[in-house]
C-alpha cells in the first residue's frame, strides 16, 4: 500500500522534473552518462526530488513513459581552442531511458554543421504522462 501511494506521489511530482547529463560519446552504445543532476523547475519540489529519485529511479527511467522536452546540445572542439555548440529541441513520449537512442538522429544531423565532436550534453524536462499539446512548441523556431 506504502508502495503505491509513493508512486502515486512521485507520478504527481514528476511534471517540472527536469534531468541533465553529459554524455562524451553518445553514437556509441558504450557512452558514458557523466555529471548527471536531477532538480525540479519547483522551488519547493527540488527539496523533495533528490528523495523521489532515489526511491523511485527504476521506475521513472524504465517503466514509465512520459512526455517530455528534451534539448541536445554537441559540443564541437576545434584546435585553435574554439568550441562550437549545436542545439536542438524536441517533444515526444519516451521512457528516460530511450531518450538518447531517439536523439541519434538528430545527434547525426548536427554532424554536418561541425567537425570532432567532444561532448553531447542532454537536458531532459518532464511535462507530465499527457499527451502533447501546440502550447509545448510555443518556443519552436519556425522552419
Amino acid at each position: 500500500m506504502k508502495r503505491a501511494q509513493n508512486l502515486k506521489r512521485a507520478s504527481r511530482i514528476m511534471k517540472g522534473l527536469v534531468i541533465k547529463w553529459d554524455d562524451p560519446a553518445p553514437l556509441k552504445n558504450k557512452g558514458a552518462i557523466i555529471n548527471d543532476q536531477v532538480t525540479h523547475k519547483n522551488a519547493v519540489l527540488r527539496l523533495e526530488v533528490s528523495a523521489i529519485w532515489r526511491q523511485h529511479k527504476r521506475w521513472i527511467t524504465e517503466a514509465q513513459p512520459f512526455l517530455w522536452r528534451v534539448t541536445v546540445t554537441t559540443v564541437f572542439s576545434y584546435e585553435n581552442g574554439t568550441d562550437q555548440h549545436e542545439s536542438r529541441l524536441f517533444i515526444g513520449r519516451y521512457r528516460l531511458m530511450d531518450i538518447a537512442e531517439a536523439c541519434e538522429p538528430e545527434i547525426r544531423d548536427m554532424l554536418k554543421y561541425g567537425k570532432n565532436p567532444t561532448m553531447s550534453h542532454f537536458s531532459c524536462e518532464c511535462l507530465g504522462n499527457r499527451e502533447a499539446r501546440d502550447s509545448d512548441y510555443s518556443d519552436y523556431e519556425a522552419a
